[in-house]
């Protein structure tokens, strides 16, 4: 049993930064999910899509029972933004099943073993470090802008008109 209390912004913020990745409909249920592990004080969002993976931080305002849980990435980053700005939320997994409580507020998720949420390996130890000047960075992504990918979510199907 795992229970996590923190301000709201504390929780919001780490999992915005990680939820640009994951998509709501997946082939695989878990990568719909952000990975939350708590270390001490220390809490961690990872999300990943089999090519890339994200990991944010925040800290606990006390320490807590190190364990881990997956939830859905999309969903608990909504809850969040329903909740007013200065509010303690609680998650408060058993069984499976994650209890976000927030004032009067309670909200039940299905939550996914964490030991099998997929994690990258690192890469070798040969690495390389590149810096550059963000002004140059933003020049060369415009030289090359047109020829990036654009995604087009489209719930509807296109129709013709006969004529």
């Amino acid at each position: 049993m795992l229970i996590i209390k923190a301000s709201r912004d504390a929780l919001l913020k780490p999992l915005q930064s990680v939820t640009g990745i994951v998509e709501r409909r997946h082939t695989l249920p878990i990568l719909s999910n952000v990975l939350i592990e708590t270390r001490g004080d220390q809490l961690s969002f990872l999300a990943t899509d089999l090519e890339i993976q994200i990991q944010a931080h925040a800290t606990l305002d006390k320490a807590k029972a190190d364990g881990s849980l997956t939830l859905s990435a999309k969903k608990l980053q909504d809850i969040l933004r329903a909740l007013p700005d200065n509010v303690d939320v609680t998650l408060d997994e058993k069984d499976n099943r994650v209890t976000v409580k927030a004032g009067r507020s309670r909200f039940n998720l299905q939550s996914l073993p964490a030991a099998d949420f997929p994690r990258l390996t690192p890469g070798s130890a040969a690495t390389a470090k590149v810096e550059i000047p963000q002004k140059a960075l933003k020049q060369l992504f415009n030289l090359v802008q047109f020829a990036m990918a654009v995604q087009v979510a489209c719930s509807c199907p296109v129709r013709r008109r006969r004529n």
